[in-house]
């Protein structure tokens, strides 16, 4: 029987954006030692410059240059990897490839619930090799472009553990959902509650996973640690502060908070530490206690709960009305629903980025007020932008499903009143 058509360009527009990633050009790949040549330029910025500019004036033109062929190499790469889950697990279903795994499992296995986990743990690996080759391609980018020190056998063992992870993760919820399914009419309000149980958990035992993990964090100490400590008792806040080694990942400089309640600290990586001016770094404290301030940790784990919930709503609701196959039942239809939840990623992106871009604006606003350092926040944005190749200008398209903060022309602007020089 003859490949259809869509299927056919679909094949061939994966692999030729896997070729594609070995013939990007070098021209823009960034130096790798901090501080390197892009941080002396930023270093040689007055304030004058960083209080009265545009950030389309401050940051590099030829990174500005490389950043816009960033972003029309990855969108394509990154709408591919979600397109190609969805059409994968949906042509699973709809040609009964489902169901034929449903009745393979049902007779090597004696428990239902063992069938269900295994049935949902194949439907993850499934959605993993089928986003493969896209994201190879998005890490191709990166490496290529000097923004991952990551070797291809490093990549594809994190991308190994990543597929475990989705299948015990997988085959767990659908194992539970379905049991709860078979029992209860109110299956829904339990599994509602069990995905905001489960979030604020994740939120709370990522600091214990990276100790597990044997991730390379240690605690910040010497002069840096009491000049950042005095910045959070300011902000009246007492987290504890880890320095992170990544530069054998990535040079590109981090600064996070993770965990909630007693769990919680604030981490920095190296390469911020190396890269940025103490100014810099005490902006980028004050900017994550930012978060802590208005408990956005909590909040992101509760709004991820809410848009696994809404989404699973509206894929089920979609998946009521689809035909019924001769052969299906609950267990093989989750294909459906697992297409169908890859579909509504597509709109819940957008609406999780821009709650996220709302709370980076307002941290900001929170970090200039606590450093009383507009020059040193908009040198940091800066730099960063420059080294992690952003663009000041997105396009729409690039904006709504890529960032995750605001642009630097947004953030500049907003930190020094000036327009931000976009067209």
């Amino acid at each position: 029987m003859a490949m259809p058509l869509c299927r056919a360009r679909s094949l061939l527009a994966i692999l030729l954006l896997a070729v594609l990633a070995g013939f990007v050009p070098h021209a823009a790949q960034a130096a790798l030692a901090r501080p390197n040549a892009i941080d002396r330029r930023v270093d040689a910025l007055t304030s004058a410059q960083l209080l009265h500019q545009p950030a389309t004036a401050l940051v590099d033109p030829d990174r500005q240059a490389a950043a816009e062929r960033l972003a029309r190499w990855t969108l394509p790469g990154w709408l591919l990897s979600v397109a190609a889950q969805i059409a994968l697990l949906g042509y699973f279903w709809r040609a009964g490839y489902a169901a034929q795994l449903r009745d393979f499992l049902h007779h090597r296995m004696r428990s239902m619930w063992a069938v269900r986990f295994a049935f949902g743990a194949a439907l993850a690996l499934l959605a993993k090799l089928a986003s493969a080759i896209p994201e190879f391609y998005l890490y191709r980018i990166d490496r290529i472009m000097g923004l991952s020190n990551e070797l291809a056998r490093e990549w594809a063992l994190s991308w190994g553990i990543d597929t475990l992870v989705s299948m015990l993760a997988v085959g767990m919820l659908i194992a539970v959902v379905l049991w709860l399914v078979a029992r209860t009419h109110q299956w829904y309000i339990y599994t509602a509650l069990g995905i905001v149980v489960v979030s604020i958990a994740v939120a709370y035992a990522t600091p214990l996973a990276r100790t597990l993990a044997h991730d390379r964090i240690e605690p910040l100490r010497g002069p840096l640690s009491a000049r950042l400590n005095r910045i959070e008792t300011r902000a009246g806040s007492s987290l504890p502060i880890y320095v992170q080694r990544r530069s054998n990942r990535s040079q590109i400089e981090a600064a996070y908070v993770e965990g909630l309640g007693n769990s919680d600290g604030l981490v920095l990586s190296d390469t911020l530490l190396a890269g940025e001016t103490q100014r810099e770094i005490a902006f980028a404290v004050a900017y994550e206690l930012g978060f802590v301030r208005d408990h956005d940790p909590l909040r992101r784990a509760l709004y991820d709960a809410l848009l696994v919930i809404f989404g699973t709503a509206l894929a089920v609701f979609v998946a009521d009305r689809v035909g019924f196959r001769r052969d299906d039942d609950e267990v093989s239809r989750m294909a459906l629903v697992g297409a169908l939840l890859c579909a509504v990623y597509l709109v819940v992106s957008p609406i999780d980025n821009a709650v996220n871009s709302g709370m980076a604006l307002r941290a900001d606003r929170y970090a200039v007020a606590l450093t009383r350092d507009p020059a040193a926040g908009v040198r940091a944005i800066v730099r960063q932008t420059d080294q992690s190749l952003g663009q000041v200008c997105p396009n729409v398209v690039t904006r709504i499903f890529l960032m995750r903060v605001p642009s630097a022309g947004v953030r500049v602007a907003a930190i020094n009143g000036v327009p931000n020089g976009c067209p």
